[in-house]
């Protein structure tokens, strides 16, 4: 059998990525930024990643949400993952986005956006162990690697809801060092 895991991302590079964008974010005084923007519509920002205990190269992404869709966890079970007790009460959504570089520097693929509720709670995404090497169809992946000058690509990222937290917004944070930014935002109608 085809068997995957999926838990709750909490990777220490990850963790310590967040935490380095958040106090960037911070220090920037980032901004609620513009109204939501409609699923479907492309943002165009300038945005260095973060590596290791700095930034990559700034670049200019076209960044598009393009659909959050309600998923189940039978549908998980169906594609071979497997779930803790803890995880079968929650509801999976998976967020499809394209990336653009519009710019002239190649940048990392490990792009993502986030995902809150009405509350502004983040919901959480899950970090998938793929033992079988195989793709989960619902919610590709397409992270790996480096996002030329003038290619595009998509992705999905699948997060797990609580119970009663429906999805509001999908969010970005764009990162110009030394510059204050402000969180692109797609209204998120279930």
């Amino acid at each position: 059998m085809n068997t995957s895991r999926w838990v709750p991302r909490s990777r220490p590079a990850i963790t310590s990525a967040l935490l380095l964008l958040v106090a960037v974010a911070t220090t920037a005084c980032g901004s609620a930024g513009p109204a939501a923007l409609a699923i479907g519509t492309e943002a165009t920002v300038n945005h260095a990643p973060v590596e290791g205990n700095g930034f990559g190269p700034a670049t200019t992404l076209g960044i598009t949400v393009t659909a959050v869709r309600r998923g189940t966890v039978d549908e998980l079970a169906a594609g071979g993952f497997e779930q803790e007790a803890a995880q079968r009460d929650m509801t999976p959504w998976y967020v499809d986005q394209r990336y653009r570089n519009a710019g002239s520097e190649a940048i990392d693929r490990h792009i993502r956006v986030s995902l809150e509720d009405a509350a502004g709670d983040l919901v959480s995404a899950a970090t998938i162990f793929n033992d079988a090497g195989t793709e989960y169809e619902l919610c590709p992946d397409r992270g790996q690697g480096t996002l030329q000058p003038g290619e595009t690509f998509e992705t999905c990222t699948l997060f797990l809801a609580e119970p009663g937290h429906e999805p509001a917004l999908a969010r970005f944070l764009p990162v110009e060092p030394g510059k204050e930014t402000e969180w692109v935002s797609w209204a998120v109608k279930p």
